[in-house]
């Protein structure tokens, strides 16, 4: 009988060692230094992985740099599983620290109003972008679609709907990784300046940062229910995935349906079931068992384990933080993929920081005139470069 992918094998074993040591040394660190608004256990998991992988010391304990031309060493199977089943188990576990209370019709409504806005408004921004500076149509659809939705993922999605070549995809996913890690170092300072509320600045992370991982971490360094909001605002998000494979879909109308229909169902994010499922569950249990010690102490033990999973995952991120690779990506798609994350970025969090003030109308009106000016600029761009 085959194992389920979601248990590790023997192969996993080293990486998965390697990551589960540096999110505890990280979880242990900062609870043992004086607390900070700018220090969280997910950046120094990540700092961690990158001091690693940037170092001598990856060459004594025989970590490699995955090359094209050299086999993968004993870490790199636990470091993708850590990067894909303990990154699922700790959003399906999160889904546990959802309460209710988090979610009235304001929050509800602010994920969907930004987000009709702020999605549309990054493709039309990536796309003048890419006529500027003259990078293959295929790239710039895989910087739009990362971007909009759930970075690498959707990069993958969209590939062979885009008729990208590899390398492409590689640099796509690339740039989707050096934002992702400029939203780990920025975000939370800047919520700190702001002064937004953990809440609203977990909605600004989980709108706003392109990989999921990443949007979660960032979720988590804004304290108090900022991973829960990260969460549902990023699940919303990578559930416009299917609607974001039909539309390139149908623009791009190069490639066979079966591509197409093969997209759809490989990338659907079935784990976002899990989510919803023990959140519902949270729900129930908070009526029925609510001064039940018990039910106290599993909701603890499940914070624990989801704060260890994601700084296990964060330590995965850094592991692959290759300084080399980030300076040498292709520069003009680096502009494309930096104006792109500004645009979902500065929009999002101008609506929020609006919306945190009951400015409402304000917060509409921002977003759409975002929209608006995006809409403008590419229909201005493609008339004088086409």
């Amino acid at each position: 009988m085959k194992t389920p992918q979601w248990i590790p094998g023997r192969a996993d074993v080293a990486g998965l060692a390697l990551a589960m040591a540096l999110g505890l040394t990280s979880f242990t660190l900062v609870r043992s230094l004086p607390a900070s608004p700018y220090i969280s256990d997910i950046l120094i998991a990540l700092v961690l992985g990158a001091g690693v992988i940037n170092s001598p010391l990856r060459h004594r304990i025989g970590l490699l740099t995955p090359e094209a031309d050299q086999k993968p060493d004993r870490y790199a199977a636990g470091l993708r599983f850590c990067g894909k089943w303990v990154l699922r188990l700790g959003i399906i576990t999160m889904g546990l620290k959802v309460q209710t209370s988090f979610f009235g019709s304001v929050e509800l409504a602010l994920i969907a109003g930004v987000g009709f806005f702020t999605l549309p408004s990054a493709f039309f921004v990536t796309q003048a972008l890419g006529s500027l500076t003259g990078i293959r149509q295929p790239l710039t659809d895989l910087l739009a679609g990362g971007t909009m939705i759930c970075g690498a993922s959707a990069v993958n999605a969209i590939a062979p709907i885009s008729g990208s070549r590899h390398h492409e995809q590689g640099i796509a996913i690339a740039v989707m990784f050096l934002f992702s890690v400029v939203a780990l170092a920025c975000f939370r300072p800047i919520a700190v300046w702001i002064g937004l509320d953990p809440s609203f600045a977990g909605i600004w992370s989980g709108l706003a940062v392109n990989d999921l991982s990443s949007a979660i971490a960032v979720g988590s360094q804004m304290g108090g229910t900022g991973d829960v909001m990260a969460a549902a605002a990023k699940s919303a998000r990578i559930l416009m995935l299917t609607p974001t494979l039909i539309m390139f879909s149908l623009i791009r109308r190069e490639d066979g349906p079966s591509s197409k229909r093969l997209s759809l169902s490989k990338h659907f994010p079935k784990f976002v079931l899990g989510y919803l499922t023990l959140a519902f569950i949270r729900g129930a249990g908070d009526h029925l068992f609510s001064q039940s010690p018990t039910w106290t102490a599993l909701l603890t033990l499940n914070s624990l384990v989801v704060s260890l999973a994601l700084s296990a995952v964060a330590a995965s991120i850094g592991l692959h933080l290759r300084l080399h690779t980030l300076l040498t990506t292709s520069t003009p798609a680096v502009v494309v993929g930096a104006g792109a994350s500004l645009t979902i970025a500065s929009l999002s969090l101008a609506m929020i920081t609006l919306a945190s003030h009951e400015l409402y109308t304000a917060a509409g009106i921002t977003g759409a005139a975002g929209l608006l000016i995006s809409i403008l600029v590419y229909r201005i761009v493609i008339r004088h470069t086409q």
